[in-house]
């Protein structure tokens, strides 16, 4: 399986988008495969980072349901599986600001293309015309 296939499939298990048989089928591939059990822990993560945060309360409460889930304790001769309260306690990532060289670079070089669109677009035009 993809690493894409993978994240997407991670991402229909934490967003509940899975029948019963194929929740089942990841919660099993969750104790078996550690890539999997990370790629769920990766959406998890990415959910908490995103724009449109939760109040810290149900954040609290995903966290600790997730963390309960059996799949989530350590086997025997594994070392701990990765916990969602670690993570929690770490700051967000600042958002990118409007004045990076970065971000404006980015912009300068969407602009450019589109100007060329618009020009060879305005080209085709005067050509089709003039025949």
């Amino acid at each position: 399986m993809s690493d894409t296939d993978r994240l997407a499939r991670a991402g229909n298990y934490v967003f509940g988008l899975m029948d019963e048989a194929e929740r089942e089928r990841a919660e099993r591939d969750i104790e078996r495969d550690a890539s999997f059990r990370d790629a769920v822990m990766e959406i998890a993560e990415r959910v908490r980072l995103s724009k449109t945060r939760a109040d810290p309360h149900t954040w609290d409460a995903v966290s600790a349901a997730l963390s309960a889930l059996p799949q989530m304790q350590p086997r025997n001769g594994e070392p701990n599986p990765p916990t969602l309260a670690k993570a929690a306690n770490q700051p967000a990532p600042p958002l990118p600001s409007l004045l990076d060289r970065t971000g404006r670079r980015d912009a300068l070089q969407i602009g450019l293309i589109l100007v060329g669109l618009i020009a060879a677009f305005a080209l085709g035009y005067l050509v089709g015309i003039s025949r």
